[in-house]
């Protein structure tokens, strides 16, 4: 029997079967895009350093320097001895 909507292709209830989001869908959504998220803003110190508290998973940071964004992606995965990571801003390139 063919399902209508949502609930055929998209069976996990966080939306009806005229693709509406459920109110579990809603709260999941929330947990992901708002409370589960790292979204912060940091200065580094005279070193360049700065620490963020991190869970495991996947980053993009972005930071400005001289009014250019730079962005980096990059991982935090478990580990024994983590040293952490370092983000450099590229070089400008003579015209």
């Amino acid at each position: 029997m063919e399902q209508g909507g949502g609930a055929h292709e998209f069976n996990v209830g966080f939306w009806d079967n005229d693709r509406a989001i459920t109110r579990h869908g809603e709260a999941v959504f929330s947990l992901l895009n708002d409370r589960w998220r790292t979204n912060l803003t940091v200065t580094a110190g005279a070193d360049g350093r700065f620490s963020i508290p991190a869970f495991f998973g996947d980053y993009v940071a972005y930071w400005t320097v001289d009014g250019i964004t730079y962005n980096a992606t990059f991982t935090v995965a478990k580990s024994e001895d983590y040293p952490g990571l370092a983000l450099q801003t590229p070089q400008p390139t003579a015209p």
